[in-house]
């Protein structure tokens, strides 16, 4: 099996075919390039996809800090209850607003029975509210899996309360 090219132009009546190796010598350098083009564009797809949970999870955090911060600061009180996965806030005019890390990963907010969950995605073993006195700290940490690697953010905020008595 040969194509014909004209390769010289010196002698048109003289025909020379490409051979079964140059072909299949061709196909191997493509199918390497090819190759190489396909594990850079994967891994580089993988690390642009763990950026972007990271992002994610660091928006999802903030949220839930800022969220926690603004009610102990004007709480009147807050107990801490459930063994550090719930915080009960005491706002003026007694209203109460409870935050919750359940087993399923959740962090809920609940105030005059609307529950509203910030993350499905709570490590719940390593998030954790404690009373140190006249403050609150939160320990956090989401997670997200990508591509079969598990990503974590932990995050810790101290929230001191302005109205207690």
């Amino acid at each position: 099996m040969f194509l014909y090219l004209n390769r010289s132009n010196s002698n048109p009546g003289n025909k020379r075919g490409i051979s079964l190796v140059e072909i299949l010598t061709v196909l191997a350098i493509v199918g390497i390039g090819s190759g190489l083009f396909y594990s850079v564009f994967y891994v580089n797809w993988i690390a642009f996809e763990k950026e972007l949970a990271l992002a994610d999870l660091q928006l999802e955090a903030d949220e839930i800090m800022e969220a926690v911060a603004i009610d102990v600061r004007y709480s009147v009180d807050f107990i801490v209850a459930e063994g550090g996965k719930e915080v009960a806030i005491q706002l003026p005019q007694d209203v109460i607003v409870t935050y919750t890390v359940t087993e399923a990963g959740e962090v809920s907010r609940t105030k005059d029975e609307t529950t509203k969950i910030f993350s499905p995605r709570a490590d719940y073993d390593a998030s954790i509210f404690t009373d140190i006195g006249n403050y609150l700290a939160f320990d956090l940490t989401l997670f997200d899996t990508i591509a079969g690697h598990r990503l974590a953010l932990s995050v810790s905020t101290q929230a001191y309360p302005r109205n207690s008595p």
